[in-house]
């Protein structure tokens, strides 16, 4: 799940302010010197700019940390909980982890989330056994996951530093199995605390009003909390919501005798954050899915109280019919997940919004403003023939790298092609956000220029759309006043390097490069005809209302 069709994944999002960022600044010291107003990693994007300084940055190799991290997340933790739990536990652990739509989708996302997971996870695992044996190893293993997850995501601080503080107090009334003196607790958590603060202070207070813009804005509401449960356990079910609270439920006393130091250490750490989050008010975590990722690591808690609870239901049974029934339990959190869309092949946009902003359809709204625009164009009906990814699409016409102006995901099922970017910088337009080239070190395997012919020739573009709509849109949500000859400028341009278009209609205007045979186009009664112009809007008529 982790690794399918991940390198036809277009770049969206909060994944392009890594990129901005190198593309904006010179050099790494304005990396190193600002959270920046955007939302991007330090040290991520300063990995990021040494690949293009070097070997080039691709897709790929942005995400490469993350996917690495989320299929080691799975492996660790099964191992963990095969030692400490039970291996019917760790095998149930292990497939809600593998098929959690979340962490999916953080495994193949340019965003530290998932990297940051993991540190997580094994800082907590060190603290506790340093807890109970006093190792200065574990003591080191801890400080540098909390050091480095916390310079990748500031969160990541409180979560990490309130459990050593519970064990501070562990320390002095000598509960629970804690042998390490008050004093040894004390100077671990200075030093941890001045190697947090010696990475994330200078550029909090270099450049204060990053953060101070992001902050006072939003609190969670009712809302957010009916989503969140949604959100981490990725389904659009109701029922199987209930049946992961019902089965948390049953599985609590297990791990509370079986984990009582590092469940009370992970509790610590998620009061930590939900603390954070109320006290800075960050942007947009009314929104369930920014709450989420905020909590996300919350989800492995209760997809562990999940599984222990399906061992306590199944354990009356005699083998191997408890592992029939483990096997169906866990099968059930299939249900109203998001992974029949994501597989069909191909889908280059897997990370859109359209899937992953909220698991609830109808509580989307990315889906909600979608609904306007569902009905394909005839044009994308010549394509139900051929097979599927025969043939490359570039889309002109994405004047942002917002997935809420994208509205590919609606129509790629229909015609079941790939899907490139055609970049218009340097052809027709100015440089456009969402847009990189190899001359800035960045290849983007997803992306083809239209300044270079040669690109194209080079991907084997078969077809290039023109989005007619999109440009409108994006000025009105956005109160932009960019100008509207911007499609008409590109529309020049296509012609001249290919020609008229073949086809033409209020929502799109499609190219033929002639570097493949064109399947016939459908007639005015839907049979096959020969390519030409059809539609009821000339080349060049200003249909940007529509």
């Amino acid at each position: 799940m982790r690794v399918q069709q991940i390198t036809l994944q277009w770049l969206i999002d909060d994944e392009w302010h890594a990129v901005h960022k190198i593309i904006h600044s010179q050099g790494y010291l304005p990396i190193l010197s600002s959270f920046g107003q955007a939302d991007y990693s330090i040290p991520l994007t300063l990995y990021d700019r040494m690949l293009a300084d070097t070997i080039g940055l691709s897709e790929l190799r942005m995400r490469f940390p993350m996917l690495l991290s989320g299929i080691a997340f799975v492996g660790l933790a099964m191992l963990w909980a095969r030692t400490r739990m039970s291996t019917l536990v760790a095998a149930s652990f292990g497939f809600l982890l593998a098929v959690s739509p979340l962490l999916v989708n953080y495994s193949r996302n340019a965003r530290p989330y998932m990297i940051t997971l993991l540190l997580a996870g094994i800082a907590i695992w060190a603290l506790a056994s340093w807890a109970r044996k006093g190792h200065w190893k574990l003591a080191a293993i801890y400080s540098a996951c909390t050091w480095l997850a916390s310079y990748l995501h500031l969160l990541m601080a409180p979560f990490l530093l309130l459990p050593l503080a519970w064990v501070l107090y562990l320390s002095r009334t000598r509960r629970m199995d804690c042998h390490v003196t008050p004093a040894r607790v004390i100077w671990l958590g200075a030093m941890v605390t001045c190697a947090v603060g010696a990475v994330t202070l200078p550029p909090l207070l270099n450049d204060l009003a990053a953060m101070t813009g992001k902050t006072g804005a939003n609190l969670p509401r009712l809302d957010t909390f009916a989503g969140v449960w949604h959100i981490w356990l990725g389904t659009d079910a109701i029922a199987v919501v209930l049946l992961g609270g019902l089965l948390a439920a049953i599985g609590w006393q297990q791990l509370r005798s079986k984990l009582g130091l590092e469940l009370q250490l992970w509790l610590a750490g998620l009061t930590g954050i939900l603390v954070a989050i109320y006290v800075m008010q960050p942007a947009w975590v009314h929104n369930p899915l920014t709450f989420g990722r905020y909590m996300l690591p919350a989800l492995p808690l209760w997809l562990l109280l999940i599984a222990a609870g399906i061992q306590r239901l199944v354990s009356r049974f005699a083998s191997p019919r408890s592992a029939i029934m483990a096997t169906g339990c866990c099968a059930l959190f299939m249900v109203g997940t998001p992974h029949a869309d994501l597989f069909q092949y191909p889908n280059n946009f897997t990370l859109h919004a359209y899937y992953q902003f909220d698991y609830r359809q109808d509580h989307s709204p990315v889906r909600e403003k979608f609904t306007q625009f569902t009905a394909p164009s005839p044009f994308w009906s010549r394509f139900q023939d051929a097979a599927p990814g025969r043939y490359t699409i570039a889309v002109m016409g994405q004047p942002s790298f917002e997935s809420y102006f994208n509205l590919e995901p609606l129509y790629q099922p229909h015609h079941r092609q790939l899907m490139i970017n055609l970049q218009t910088s340097g052809a027709c337009s100015p440089d456009l956000p969402g847009e990189a080239f190899p001359a800035q070190g960045i290849h983007l395997r997803n992306a083809v220029s239209l300044a270079s012919i040669d690109n194209i020739q080079a991907k084997r573009v078969d077809w290039i759309v023109v989005d007619r709509r999109l440009e409108t849109r994006m000025r009105k949500a956005k109160g932009r006043t960019q100008a509207t000859e911007y499609l008409d400028r590109c529309t020049e341009h296509l012609q001249r390097m290919f020609g008229p278009p073949v086809y033409a209609d209020e929502t799109l205007l499609a190219f033929h490069t002639g570097s493949r045979q064109a399947p016939s186009l459908p007639d005015a009664t839907g049979h096959p005809s020969t390519p030409q112009t059809i539609g009821p809007s000339p080349v060049g008529a200003a249909t940007h209302d529509q």
